[in-house]
């Protein structure tokens, strides 16, 4: 997740990378926390003021496999990874029209 102040950039950003992006919603402090959790981990394997583009394809995707199989506490200790596939899973079992 990367946190960006200017709205002209917010608009561009998507449909020039065709990247889905999130921002913290107004009067959500907890939501802020979480970006700059996300983005101090980032800075574990990247230099901070370096931007994405100094990096290889194969060099973000391993750094984003390292983020989502870390283990978070806020998920019991489970990695993200592993909590998306089970709720993939469970959906996938529900019932037709029942999510």
């Amino acid at each position: 997740m990367l946190l960006f102040t200017r709205y002209r950039t917010r608009l561009r950003l998507p449909r020039k990378q065709g990247a889905a992006i999130y921002f913290a919603d107004p009067h959500r402090p907890w939501q802020q926390a979480i970006n700059k959790n996300t983005n101090g981990l980032l800075r574990h394997y990247m230099p901070k003021g370096a931007g994405l583009s100094v990096l290889s394809q194969d060099e973000l995707d391993t750094i984003a496999s390292l983020l989502n199989t870390r283990p978070r506490k806020q998920l019991g200790f489970k990695p993200v990874l592993e909590v998306f596939r089970d709720l993939v899973k469970r959906l996938q079992e529900a019932p037709s029209g029942v999510h």
